[in-house]
């Protein structure tokens, strides 16, 4: 086999550029999530939400989240992480929570990728509002008065009182 001249021969350097197209949608791994606040939040106190996915490059990744909720008490935050840049959304409690009043909220988590037009994704949040011991008990009379024999046997019931726990 015989080559030819080495003057037929050259190094060329080629650089290849590949174009992403925003060809994947965000996605949430679970169409619903549950998050779990107690009713004595401090107002401020903030929550992680589920992170959504996207398979595009950063130009076309999550670029932006946004709430809908029925509720002025819960509001967004989307930071940035410092590592990866990643957006990081979390609810952040605006009002006072109340047990009593409202036991969940109903809020809903989209997720918007870089495209023109931009594809979305969406989780349900379910918010628990826990219960805090934040109600004292209340006897139902102030004062209480017994006349007890002094042959009553042992184990014998002399009153029975009642404590009514009041809501606001």
């Amino acid at each position: 086999m015989a080559i030819g001249p080495a003057s037929y021969f050259r190094i060329i350097r080629v650089s290849v550029e590949i174009a992403d197209v925003n060809d994947n949608a965000p996605y949430f791994r679970q169409p619903t999530a549950v998050v779990r606040v107690r009713e004595s939040a401090t107002t401020g106190s903030s929550y992680p939400l589920p992170v959504a996915m996207d398979a595009d490059g950063p130009l076309y990744g999550i670029q932006r989240y946004d709430l809908t909720s029925s509720t002025s008490k819960l509001a967004l935050s989307v930071e940035t992480r410092r590592a990866d840049s990643r957006l990081v959304p979390r609810l952040i409690v605006q009002g006072e929570l109340d047990h009593e009043l409202e036991t969940e909220y109903q809020v809903r988590l989209i997720a918007y990728d870089g495209g023109v037009p931009s594809l979305s994704a969406t989780v349900e949040i379910v918010v628990q509002v826990l219960d805090s011991n934040d109600h004292s008990p209340v006897f139902e009379v102030e004062r209480y008065e017994v006349d007890v024999l002094e042959d009553v046997p042992i184990g014998t019931v002399i009153v029975r009182v009642q404590v009514n726990i009041i809501f606001f």
